[in-house]
């Protein structure tokens, strides 16, 4: 078990990214268990925590900003030790294209869409960026598709410029951002939910490559994120904003802060069951997350709460999803080792 020193080293991102995967998939979860309502708890509400488990959900998609702050942390250590463009597209696509073609293929098939041209500008992942088509309910794999054809291009540019280059990036995907919002709304209002999390990718590219160069940070950093995530996560619903877009990019420190506190914390908590499921779960983050929210919506007909918060039948739900996604997983496996041969 690791001790806390005077510096606290980014190589624990690293070394607790599978918890981190397993937290930011249970938040998503959370997110999309529409019928979870917190303010039924008794108990909640006799220990004061009614509003911080509300804000937890109701603020659940920063856990797509988890995501893509570990995405780009992992991605400048796998380019980094193996630079070959097609070497990492290889690595990149034929991890996540064959589950995403057999759960696209199968849910847009079976609820259908506005046409042929809609059919295949969803289950070919370029309907975000279409200006007629809507985002479709797997829009993050549109925008991680796009992300991982630009890396090799946003390696080079941080690997030169470092924190200039994550911070340039940064203002001008913001500045685009508003600049597009000005011409053309309409096409802005369905993009946003992907434009909003640029920023959050390209700073953890740079924290990526400080991790690998031994980087360490000032120990209380990571502590007093302990305290300032709940802090930042109640203060959200009270910051005047105009229009929820903008509140995203707030979801960059608050990501930030649970990053940096889970980190510091596994590293004096023991290897324990609760931690070992977490691991577990992020294994198949991306399993889960493209099958949990369809299961919430759809399996109200299969499944009942017994309980007036709706637990039971969000766990239900989730344990199938856990279920499809070994399969789905397998399944992907099964079909990448087979082109290969």
């Amino acid at each position: 078990m690791a001790k806390a020193t005077k510096q606290f080293s980014l190589e624990h991102i690293s070394q607790s990214r599978g918890l981190l995967m397993g937290l930011a998939t249970l938040w998503v979860v959370l997110s999309h268990s529409h019928n979870v309502d917190f303010a039924q708890s008794h108990i909640l509400s006799a220990i004061h925590l009614t509003a911080f488990f509300q804000n937890l959900q109701a603020y659940g998609s920063a856990g797509v900003d988890l995501f893509l702050l570990l995405s780009g942390y992992g991605l400048w250590y796998s380019y980094s030790k193996n630079p070959g463009i097609k070497a990492f597209y290889a690595r990149r696509f034929s991890r996540i294209l064959p589950a995403l073609f057999i759960v696209t293929i199968l849910y847009y098939g079976w609820q259908g869409t506005d046409g042929l041209g809609d059919y295949m500008a969803k289950n070919l992942h370029y309907a975000l960026y279409h200006p007629t088509y809507s985002k479709g309910e797997f829009w993050y794999f549109s925008l991680i598709i796009v992300l991982y054809l630009a890396y090799p291009l946003l390696h080079r540019i941080i690997r030169r410029w470092g924190l200039l280059g994550a911070i340039g990036l940064s203002l001008v995907s913001i500045g685009g951002t508003f600049l597009f919002r000005q011409i053309n709304f309409a096409y802005f209002d369905k993009m946003d939910v992907a434009l909003t999390r640029l920023p959050i990718f390209f700073f953890g590219i740079w924290i990526g490559k400080k991790s690998k160069e031994g980087t360490g940070i000032p120990v209380w950093i990571p502590v007093a994120c302990c305290f300032v995530f709940p802090a930042l996560l109640m203060l959200l619903p009270h910051i005047p904003l105009p229009g929820f877009f903008m509140l995203r990019y707030l979801f960059a420190p608050l990501v930030l802060s649970l990053a940096f506190a889970v980190c510091w914390l596994d590293s004096w908590i023991p290897s324990n069951l609760l931690k070992r499921f977490i691991v577990l779960v992020g294994v198949y983050s991306m399993e889960i997350y493209l099958t949990y929210e369809t299961l919430n919506l759809h399996m109200g007909g299969v499944f009942k709460a017994s309980d007036s918060i709706g637990i039971t039948y969000a766990l239900a739900c989730f344990v199938l999803s856990l279920l499809l996604a070994f399969a789905l997983k397998k399944s992907s496996e099964i079909i990448v080792n087979g082109l290969k041969k």
